[in-house]
């Protein structure tokens, strides 16, 4: 089965679709992936996750399994989301549009399902503070975990890429020294 995981958000940052690549490499998933500026991506064979970044709200009207808001994301895509991961400077603007399964903030907030317990120069230190279930049925217990970043990476786009490749079935073990 191939997954759907959509980034959207208003700005051409591509730190986060980026680290999501890396992530998702590290974990041996197959995937294409195609970015807000339309140049394509592909690891090996028959994929496993599409990822798709897209600026515009109504690119994503079908839905995905996944949904990750960008931290400057102020709107919210209209259609049917598995999953959406969202900072939480977006919460407010998810409102009524939001059809999904599972909402998970990312943030600093204690109410914020992950949220960063420390964040050093050599990278952050993340805490799962609700079960998540992943698209696989597999429980992502409370814990915490080290994610190596690289200079200049945002607390957010480092928990929103690793909690998805989790959510896809990825392990910790083998995604946890890739530096993003």
């Amino acid at each position: 089965m191939t997954y759907l995981t959509a980034v959207y958000g208003d700005d051409a940052d591509d730190a986060l679709f980026s680290a999501l690549l890396r992530l998702a490499e590290a974990s041996g998933f197959s995937y294409a992936a195609s970015d807000a500026r339309g140049r394509l991506y592909r690891r090996a064979g028959a994929a496993d996750v599409f990822f798709s970044e897209t600026r515009g709200p109504c690119a994503l009207s079908c839905g995905a399994d996944i949904l990750i808001l960008k931290r400057s994301a102020r709107t919210m895509p209209r259609g049917r989301f598995g999953y959406i991961i969202l900072s939480d400077e977006c919460a407010p603007y998810i409102g009524k549009h939001a059809d999904a399964g599972t909402v998970i903030t990312c943030g600093i907030n204690q109410k914020s399902s992950v949220s960063v317990s420390s964040n050093a120069e050599a990278g952050v230190l993340m805490f799962i503070q609700r079960r998540i279930v992943s698209l696989s049925g597999e429980t992502l217990e409370p814990q915490e975990l080290c994610v190596p970043t690289r200079e200049g990476t945002h607390g957010y786009d480092a928990m929103a890429a690793v909690i998805c490749c989790l959510i896809l079935g990825g392990e910790y073990e083998k995604i946890k020294n890739i530096r993003i």
